[in-house]
C-alpha cells in the first residue's frame, strides 16, 4: 500500500492507482486540450530507456502512465524490482510476448496428429505439384519447343495436304 502511494506521488495521480486521466466535466470547453494517446512512438520509448526503464517495461507500460512519466521526467523508481503489474497494459504485454501470433505447426499439434498416412501422402503430392507449377511459371516452359523430340503418335501420321 505504501508502494502504491509512493507511485501515485511520483506520478501525481492522486487516489487512483490506475492513474486514469481526468476527463473534463460535462459542458466544459475542451478546446486546446490534448486527446488520449493510444500508443508510444519510438522517440518516447527511447526517452523511457534513458530514464532507466527496460525495453520490456517501455513496451508494456500503460500509455497514460508513460505519458506522465515522460512529462515529469520520472526515473525508474523501483530499483532492481520489476515494474508493478498495475503499470502494465495487458494488451501491450500480450503483443510484446507474441501471444496470439501464428506459430508454426509441430508434430505435437493436434492438426498434425489428426492426419493419417493417406492425408500426409496427399499433402506431399500437393506440395510437389505446387512447386512444379511455380517452376513452370518461373522458367516459362508452357509452350512446346521444337528442339524437343516428339514421341507422340501424331508425329507418325501424314500431314494434311502432303502426299504420302
Amino acid at each position: 500500500d505504501q508502494q502504491q502511494q509512493q507511485q501515485q506521488k511520483l506520478l501525481g495521480t492522486g487516489g487512483s492507482p490506475k492513474g486514469s486521466p481526468v476527463s473534463p466535466s460535462s459542458g466544459a470547453n475542451t478546446a486546446g486540450q490534448s486527446s488520449v494517446k493510444a500508443f508510444l512512438n519510438a522517440d518516447e520509448r527511447e526517452r523511457l530507456l534513458e530514464l532507466g526503464y527496460s525495453l520490456e517495461e517501455a513496451n508494456e507500460m500503460r500509455v497514460e502512465l508513460a505519458t506522465v512519466v515522460l512529462k515529469r521526467g520520472t526515473k525508474r523508481p523501483w530499483g532492481s524490482k520489476p515494474m508493478p503489474e498495475e503499470w502494465r497494459d495487458p494488451v501491450l504485454a500480450a503483443a510484446a510476448s507474441g501471444e496470439g501470433m501464428a506459430q508454426p505447426l509441430t508434430d505435437d499439434d493436434p492438426l498434425v496428429k489428426g492426419l493419417g498416412a493417406a492425408e500426409k501422402i496427399l499433402l506431399g503430392i500437393l506440395a510437389v505439384g505446387f512447386v512444379a507449377a511455380v517452376l513452370v511459371i518461373l522458367f516459362n516452359v508452357t509452350e512446346p519447343r521444337s528442339e524437343l523430340v516428339e514421341y507422340s503418335l501424331a508425329s507418325k501420321l501424314p500431314k494434311v495436304g502432303s502426299t504420302p
